[in-house]
This record gives structure tokens, C-alpha cells and sequence, in this order.
């Protein structure tokens, strides 16, 4: 890692690609998910969130660009149960999605998900917690990340409390995740240990946006560094993975409150960063061309720069998807039907 990262020069190329996928044909907000597809949810979402924890203050935006970036999110919208519709991921990831990019364009959500109410009560969320497949973990989290994390912005002292204290029982001492006296799948039909870690990230910014502390951080460390590979990734896939950084991510928050685990972290992610680092500097974010993993580069950009300061250099921090807890504030875009007595209703 002899030559550093430059952050401003990579935001200016990367929002160049982004302007390049965007179908000027249309109302202003229409990205494509990929070169080779046309405009899709992902594209329009990612693109969003992307600028937004890249610093870009989307609110500055023309009123009508605005306008139309939202209707077209809108567009993917069930007009009778409030649900977004995409064929990439499951319905609570696609719901948690559009919530971060209407939360990045200050934009209110045209109708309720029915979701939501899943969870109103105290002993609901329990339950949805209860109810979650914790063997695939991993995936089923997606529904935690997509509906828990937002209803927690508009749920009284009470809602929190409980989910707070059921997560707490159910954090396995030994190894810092959730959920104990569970044997995640192994292969082929899950990812062993990391189901439980790519779990784990989708439900702790429940702690994270409320500065709640987190048991166990030493586990969860050592159980992560465990995980690492020869080659400093910690999943098989080449190049940027989501689940790489799930464990980066993780590491970080575990320094942010237990500062004496931090040398410990920054080699792993020095070990990391040799393999990563190079790659970005040859290809550039946008090499696969999917938003979607243009996003995940920038997200562990994000986390790298936290950790490794004197390799990674920036005029402004970046946000990363999960800590940036204004992209889950649902209480800034609940639709105008549902803005009074939402959060009573949630205590």
C-alpha cells in the first residue's frame, strides 16, 4: 500500500459514471442498474444513497429533479400495501432501500408499508424478532434491516427498550452474534458463521442511531479475525463483496467503543487493504458496473478510510450504509396521512 487513495478524485469519477448511466429521456432521478439495462429500482435508489454518503447534500437539488428522482422510486411502490417491488433482492431489503434514498432526498414516502404495522407494538417487534429465520440469518436480516432499523426512528422509549433487551439476551457471549443456542446453515445452504455475521450488521444500527452500547465487542472481534483469510478477504469473491465489508464494518464499530481493540483491527484491515486497495487503484469503483457494488466499494471506502487514515485521504469523511443514521429516519419522510400520532403509536 505504498501509494495513497485519494477520495475526492474517486467521488469525481464516480458520480461521472453515475451521470453516465442516468436515461436522460426521462424526468431527472432515472439511473440504470448496469451499462448493458435500463433504468431500475436499484440504479435509482443506489444512486442516492451513493452521493449522499459521498457527501453530497441532495437537498440542494432543482425542487423538480427532486420531485421527479422520488416519483420515480414511487413508481416501484404497491399503491395497496406500501411495499417496493424488485426482482434483485427480498421485499424488507427493496422497503429499507427506498427508505435510505427518500431519506437522502429529504422526499416523503407516498403510502404507509404495511410492514410497519408488523411491528407497532412493543411484543410485535419481539415477536418479528422471535419469527426471524436465524439459521440464514444473513438474508432473513434483510426484513430487520428494512423494517426495525426505520421504526425505531419514530418508537417511543418503550419499543426500544424491548427490542433492546431481547437482543441483549439473545447475543451470543462467546462469539459477539446473534443468536445464541442457534447452528447457522453451513454450505450449501447457508454460510456457516458468516450468516451470522451478515445478520448482525443488518440489526445492530438498532443500538448504533440511539447510542446504545453493545455487549460482547471482544468476542465479536476475535470471532472476526478468526474468520479472516490467508489472503485478508473474508469472503470467496473476488474483487468488492458486501460480506468483506460486513466484517470491516464490524471491526470499526467494536474501536468506536472498546478503543483498545483498535491495533488488533487496523491489521486486519491492513491485511485487508493489500488485497483491496490495489484493485481500486488499477479498476476504479465502477469497474463491474452495477450500482450495486459501486456502492459497496463505497461503503468500504467508507470504513477503510475510519481505520487506515494515513492510506486512504479525503477532503470529508464518507458515510457508510448502515452508521449514517439519517438515510433511516423515518420520522423525516413518513407520508402525510400517517404524520401525526405515528410515534405514540409506536411507544
Amino acid at each position: 500500500m505504498r501509494n495513497k487513495i485519494h477520495l475526492d478524485q474517486i467521488r469525481e469519477e464516480t458520480c461521472a459514471y453515475f451521470e453516465s448511466l442516468r436515461d436522460k429521456r426521462q424526468p431527472y432521478g432515472a439511473y440504470r442498474d448496469a451499462p448493458d439495462s435500463g433504468a431500475g429500482f436499484y440504479g435509482i435508489c443506489d444512486v442516492a444513497l451513493a452521493r449522499r454518503l459521498m457527501g453530497e447534500d441532495l437537498t440542494r437539488l432543482d425542487a423538480d429533479d427532486r420531485q421527479s428522482w422520488s416519483e420515480h422510486i414511487h413508481k416501484y411502490q404497491d399503491p395497496v400495501n406500501g411495499m417496493f417491488h424488485c426482482s434483485y433482492h427480498i421485499r424488507g431489503h427493496a422497503l429499507g432501500t427506498a427508505v435510505q434514498a427518500l431519506c437522502a432526498l429529504e422526499m416523503p414516502l407516498k403510502r404507509w408499508p404495511a410492514a410497519f404495522d408488523l411491528v407497532r407494538e412493543p411484543s410485535a417487534a419481539v415477536a418479528f424478532l422471535e419469527l426471524a429465520d436465524w439459521q440464514r440469518i444473513w438474508g432473513n436480516s434483510h426484513n430487520l434491516f428494512g423494517v426495525l432499523v426505520p421504526c425505531s426512528h419514530i418508537a417511543g422509549p418503550a419499543w426500544r427498550e424491548a427490542v433492546w433487551s431481547w437482543l441483549d439476551r439473545e447475543l451470543d457471549s462467546k462469539t459477539g452474534l446473534w443468536r445464541k443456542g442457534v447452528q447457522p446453515c453451513d454450505p450449501p445452504h447457508g454460510w456457516g458463521v458468516l450468516e451470522q455475521l451478515g445478520g448482525y450488521v443488518h440489526i445492530v444500527p438498532v443500538y448504533r442511531h440511539h447510542k446504545r452500547h453493545v455487549l460482547h465487542l471482544r468476542a465479536l472481534v476475535q470471532t472476526i479475525l478468526n474468520l479472516q483469510r490467508p489472503d485478508g478477504a473474508w469472503f470467496h469473491l473476488p474483487g468488492a463483496s458486501y460480506m468483506d465489508f460486513d466484517a470491516l464494518y464490524a471491526l470499526w464499530l467494536a474501536t468506536e467503543m472498546e478503543t483498545d481493540l483498535r491495533p488488533g483491527v487496523e491489521a486486519a484491515a491492513r491485511k485487508y487493504a493489500g488485497l483491496y486497495l490495489p484493485k481500486v487503484s488499477k479498476q476504479r469503483l465502477h469497474a463491474n458496473g452495477a450500482v450495486h457494488i459501486v456502492l459497496c466499494n463505497i461503503t468500504t471506502l467508507a470504513i477503510l478510510q475510519r481505520l487506515l487514515p494515513d492510506h486512504i485521504v479525503a477532503s470529508c469523511g464518507w458515510g457508510d450504509i448502515f452508521d449514517t443514521a439519517d438515510v433511516y429516519r423515518l420520522d423525516r419522510i413518513l407520508p402525510s396521512a400517517k404524520r401525526r400520532g405515528t410515534k405514540t403509536a409506536f411507544s
